[in-house]
């Protein structure tokens, strides 16, 4: 177990930024909520995420146009879900955030309505500075499993950790993603009251 956060440790210290990732449901965002974040043309990513016995999810998404991602989620059989599930999911931002203005995004996850068909809409903000660091916001309402309205704020404490907090329709999650090296990202957190671990590997064509 030392050797392991003393990998994770030497990983944070050559690192990337921790940045936009895929969330643990697939499109790109926080825990499980989405942001008005999205993948540009030509950019792509993958991951793996665990939580408990009771959740495990694999996610591939590609950047078609600027600001235009899909991707394919698979659940494997101790999802919290019923049954083994592929579906898909796309997402577009509508508006870029500036420093004056919102970034917006729309998304559809579970398209083909294999588990839960979910669309969504979703806003952005950077609303300060924290230690001169931005803190942002996300806000939005869907259906499926984002069930109503749903909210997140994210806080880069340096430049590869970023702390991560949300409400996700039912439930209060809290998270870090860690950016390591070539593009890799750690994502850890408390997911529906349980310990979760995950990693994407982001990059470009």
């Amino acid at each position: 177990m030392r050797r392991m956060w003393f990998a994770l440790v030497l990983a944070v210290a050559v690192v990337t930024p921790a940045g936009a990732a895929p969330s643990w449901l697939g499109y790109t965002g926080l825990l499980l909520t989405p942001t008005a974040d999205a993948l540009d043309s030509q950019q792509w990513n993958i991951g793996y995420h665990h939580v408990s016995d009771a959740f495990n999810a694999a996610v591939v998404n590609f950047g078609l146009a600027r600001g235009l991602e899909i991707g394919g989620v698979f659940y494997d059989p101790d999802s919290r879900f019923l049954d083994e599930e592929f579906t898909a999911q796309v997402k577009y931002r509508i508006l870029p955030e500036t420093a004056t203005g919102v970034g917006l995004a729309v998304g559809w996850w579970d398209v083909i309505d294999q588990i839960d068909s979910t669309p969504y809409g979703v806003v952005s903000k950077r609303i300060t500075n924290v230690g001169g660091r931005p803190l942002r916001i996300h806000a939005g309402i869907g259906g499926g499993i984002l069930d109503g309205f749903f909210a997140g704020g994210d806080w880069p404490i340096t430049n590869n950790i970023l702390l991560m907090a949300e409400y996700d329709t039912e439930d209060l999650n809290f998270g870090a993603r860690f950016g390591l090296a070539q593009g890799w990202r750690i994502d850890i957190g408390i997911v529906s009251e349980e310990f979760g671990i995950g990693a994407s590997y982001n990059a470009r064509f």
